[in-house]
């Protein structure tokens, strides 16, 4: 009984342990990917273009990487830049106010944002708010990224001859938009970030305050390598498509770039778009290694370590001595006690035979309880329950008492009766212990 009581427990704690580590990798995961919902979902994110866009039929959906996807469906990607300096690392904030000022959401790379816009069709839209403005809600002109760091952006994806990145000094801008059908729309901007755009076509703006324009890549103006650049991302995050005519403006001038095929909100930090006619040839670095401890890698090699620190601490766990390992004596003592039992059994010699049943078994409970050095002291378990449930000694003595003047010649009936009454007792002490 006591056997299976351990079992019951044994299985309860590693239900619980495994419920445990469950809950933690959940709580991991939660928060590993909680940054990046935030963004979407804050001021500056895009969560509302794309609920706009899908409301209207078009296909639309934002991708934050993971699998590889075939370029040839994707008509417009949209690349939001939360990094104003591209090749190094973002520097972790050590208390709020570092971290209300910081410029970068997350790192870049340049010649991955390159290569994102020479695969597809790819508007890039550069940084202009601080953090602040994500985590408070409101725009300030205080929030706005350092001077110059839109232009350094700029200049580092595209030909430094597109000219400099600049903020208008009203308020509120607004732009006169020329749509498709020949209607017209204003643009309203808080802020304003606009660029000269020398070299491009303006599709919101003029040459020299250019808002969105369609900017060559490799500085010729007749080359088919091109790119679209949006200055100001108020035009399309969540913050500033409710201002003016913005979200008519995404819908009938920004939307036909992507003709029927789908509009990708871009939040990846690598290149996933690859042809699968395409074979990729390049050098293997450790980058292709470290891929591996990234998200979501990261979460599952934490959760295995801390569920091997679980087992390992639960195997740790000792109760009593360690068990010796069983040698040709002990072999030879239990195989010579199973041919006692037998000759007793085949000679009807029940009573003696119950009676060494006795002892053996209160030797077990004496070396469980006692030691090792109790194991051939039946008189020691006896001591043993006077301690611990005196109530329990007079029944138990009597039991004793009457096994040990049992005739040899016990009929089975009664021997059963008897190991009844005592197992009846030893259980109860083993509920107690």
């Amino acid at each position: 009984m006591s056997g299976e009581s351990t079992g019951r427990e044994s299985r309860t704690d590693l239900l619980l342990i495994g419920a445990g580590v469950l809950v933690l990798v959940g709580i991991l995961i939660y928060f590993a990917s909680g940054s990046q919902q935030q963004l979407r979902k804050s001021p500056a994110g895009y969560d509302g273009l794309q609920s706009w866009v899908a409301a209207k039929g078009h296909p639309v959906r934002s991708f934050t990487g993971g699998w590889t996807s075939d370029p040839d469906v994707i008509g417009l990607r949209i690349l939001p830049i939360f990094d104003t300096n591209l090749d190094q690392r973002r520097v972790t904030p050590r208390n709020t106010e570092e971290f209300l000022a910081q410029s970068d959401e997350y790192d870049l790379r340049t010649g991955v944002v390159r290569r994102k816009g020479r695969i597809v069709q790819t508007m890039y839209v550069l940084p202009k708010w601080r953090s602040g403005m994500r985590l408070t809600g409101k725009a300030h002109p205080e929030l706005l990224v350092a001077k110059g760091a839109p232009t350094k952006v700029l200049h580092d994806i595209m030909p430094a001859k597109i000219g400099a990145v600049s903020v208008l000094p009203q308020d509120f801008s607004k732009f006169t938009v020329r749509l498709p059908d020949n209607s017209k729309a204003t643009a309203v901007l808080y802020q304003a970030q606009v660029f000269e755009g020398r070299g491009c076509i303006p599709m919101v703006g003029r040459e020299g305050e250019m808002v969105l324009g369609r900017c060559p890549m490799s500085g010729d103006s007749a080359s088919d390598d091109f790119a679209w650049v949006l200055s100001d991302p108020d035009l399309l995050n969540n913050h500033g498509i409710r201002l003016g005519d913005n979200a008519v403006i995404a819908r009938d001038l920004i939307l036909p770039l992507a003709d029927d095929r789908t509009l990708m909100i871009d939040y990846s930090d690598q290149v996933w778009l690859i042809n699968q006619f395409e074979g990729v040839q390049r050098d293997r670095t450790w980058a292709d290694l470290k891929q591996f401890f990234a998200y979501p890698f990261s979460v599952l090699w934490l959760s295995g370590g801390i569920l091997f620190a679980l087992i390992l601490w639960r195997a740790s766990a000792r109760f009593g001595p360690i068990l010796r390992r069983k040698t040709e004596v002990d072999a030879s003592k239990r195989v010579a006690n199973q041919a006692a039992a037998r000759l007793m059994r085949l000679t009807e010699q029940d009573g003696a035979l119950l009676a060494d049943y006795a002892n053996v078994r209160l030797s077990a409970i004496a070396a469980r309880n006692l030691g090792p050095t109790h194991k051939n002291d039946p008189d020691a378990a006896v001591r043993f329950v006077r301690r611990k449930r005196p109530d329990l000694v007079t029944p138990l003595q009597d039991t004793l008492n009457a096994i040990r003047t049992q005739p040899s010649n016990l009929s089975a009936t009664a021997a059963i009766a008897n190991v009844d009454k005592l197992e009846r007792i030893l259980e109860q002490l083993n509920d107690d212990t």
